[in-house]
């Protein structure tokens, strides 16, 4: 029980100093090159970046009912109207993480409403 006590107030200390002198103990963590400023993304990467998290979120969401009604598709009479929401967003998540491009084109459209072209590809 002293052991537990005694390792609860080093680490409450440690939390408690930590939280006091945060900035000297980065200083003393980071190197001096840390402190050059980084150059800001595009929007374009940020949108790409978003549909790619988008689509992982759904392919993570799908895939496991996917696998569900496959396992246990068999033992019980599942209609064909189950699968249509999973594969509808496995697809659409595939789409967004994999091939978010048309997406990006969609999105530019729909802003622009048809005045401005979107800006150019650039190397994902």
């Amino acid at each position: 029980m002293a052991i537990v006590a005694l390792m609860g107030l080093i680490g409450l200390g440690i939390v408690l100093f930590l939280w006091r002198f945060p900035l000297s103990v980065a200083r003393k963590l980071l190197s001096p090159s840390a402190k050059q400023p980084e150059e800001s993304a595009s929007p374009d990467l940020w949108l790409a970046m978003g549909c790619s998290i988008l689509g992982l979120w759904l392919i993570t969401l799908h895939v496991p009912n996917m696998v569900t009604l496959i396992a246990f598709g068999y033992l019980a009479d599942y209609a064909a109207a189950a699968w249509v929401p999973d594969i509808v967003g496995l697809t659409l998540g595939l789409w967004l993480a994999f091939g978010g491009r048309g997406f990006r084109g969609l999105f530019w459209l729909a802003r622009n409403a048809g005045y401005r072209q979107p800006p150019a590809d650039r190397a994902d």
